[in-house]
């Protein structure tokens, strides 16, 4: 699988934050299994599937991005 610029960004840099911008509060459960937990509408995650997952997901938007 070919890494995208967003991928190798979030490689360089460790882990993400994203706002939520649906809900507060929600458990979010990627493609492979991996959680990932909402609190106050932001969540940060190392893993890079879930990543590129939040990247594609309409409801979340990278903090600082």
């Amino acid at each position: 699988m070919a890494k995208t610029k967003a991928s190798v960004k979030a490689a360089s840099t460790g882990a993400v934050t994203f706002t939520d911008r649906r809900y507060k509060e929600r458990t979010i459960i990627g493609p492979s299994g991996a959680e990932a937990i909402v609190t106050q509408h932001h969540v940060t995650t190392d893993d890079q599937e879930m990543i590129e997952f939040l990247d594609r997901h309409a409801h979340f938007e990278r903090v600082g991005a």
